[in-house]
């Protein structure tokens, strides 16, 4: 009771009293709000939530299936060795047209050129016997035997000359001048003269129910980022194979360079053209060049994509969602 009887009497405290007479500033003031401003952030928040529930039920999202894919000339002609030995001349260039019959390249000959020479002095001079004296039957036999002689090393020089089964294109040397080959190894590649380009794609296999002949996609060229060509799909294997089977399929040649993994699909797309644009400048597409290819399998309203629960009641199930 007697601290009660000591406290000042009102509500204010003694100090807050003084600081008011001395012409202390306000700390603060009732808090104004414009109805106009207001107004317009209440109709400027209205309107971004109804487009944005717009965009969620009519904007799409595509899935797209990947793959690495390869540059291919659709009829090729592999020219390999047929004899051991080494390359003495090499008569073309990539880029070049050439006729059925003419020159490609050349092997060491001098030991075959030797031969034919050998064997025809001998030849001569057996015939030279034969006209003397044509009851000669030693004769006879002899210059019998060297025709035969005559023929097979006529043959094996020839297979020191390698020339164009047929007229066409030189898409790749292999050799160069000084070179030891062996039987069997690739030497020249050749296109026909109207060959146009394909493109080998192998695609995720799970995506093949996804695919059909005539979808478009694109080709990303690697080396060139963001440069993208239209490609459509010619045709789709029905079965899917392994990365082993994938690279027999695509050859020895370029192989070892493409990176596969999981089952695949392979398809065959084409180019729209045998060259194409990066910064005004035109390049042509050369065999083997690799990239990577996007085919568009699905398109979903974005809100399927974020609430997967409502597909069920959106397109039965799933069905009939995809453009």
């Amino acid at each position: 009771m007697a601290e009660d009887s000591k406290r000042p009497k009102g509500i204010f405290r003694k100090e807050a009293l003084d600081h008011q007479r001395i012409g202390g500033r306000p700390q603060g003031d009732v808090l104004r709000l414009s109805p106009d401003w207001m107004g317009w952030t209440y109709r400027l928040l209205l309107y971004s939530f109804a487009v944005f529930v717009l965009f969620l039920c009519f904007g799409r999202m595509n899935e797209y299936a990947a793959g690495p894919a390869v540059v291919r000339c659709k009829s090729k002609t592999e020219v390999t060795c047929v004899a051991s030995g080494t390359v003495q001349e090499v008569a073309v260039v990539p880029g070049e047209r050439v006729q059925a019959g003419q020159l490609l390249l050349r092997l060491d000959d001098e030991e075959q050129i030797a031969a034919v020479q050998r064997v025809e002095q001998d030849l001569e001079v057996e015939l030279a016997a034969c006209l003397r004296d044509p009851l000669d039957e030693t004769a006879r036999r002899s210059a019998a035997s060297l025709r035969s002689q005559l023929l097979y090393v006529r043959q094996m020089l020839a297979a020191r000359q390698l020339t164009a089964p047929a007229a066409g294109v030189v898409r790749d040397v292999r050799i160069r001048p000084g070179q030891p080959v062996s039987p069997g190894q690739l030497l020249v590649t050749l296109s026909g003269l109207d060959s146009g380009l394909t493109l080998i794609v192998m695609l995720p296999g799970y995506s093949r129910p996804q695919l059909a002949s005539g979808q478009r996609g694109r080709f990303e060229i690697e080396g060139y980022a963001h440069t993208y060509q239209p490609v459509t799909l010619s045709k789709i294997a029905d079965e899917l194979v392994g990365p082993a089977e994938a690279r027999r399929y695509l050859g020895p040649d370029i192989a070892d360079a493409i990176s596969v993994s999981g089952s695949v699909v392979l398809a065959e797309a084409a180019l729209e053209e045998e060259s194409f644009t990066v910064d005004g400048q035109e390049y042509v597409y050369a065999d083997g060049m690799q990239g990577e290819v996007q085919v568009r399998v699905r398109s979903l309203p974005i809100v399927l994509n974020l609430i997967p629960g409502l597909r069920d009641l959106w397109g039965g199930g799933g069905r009939g969602l995809s453009e």
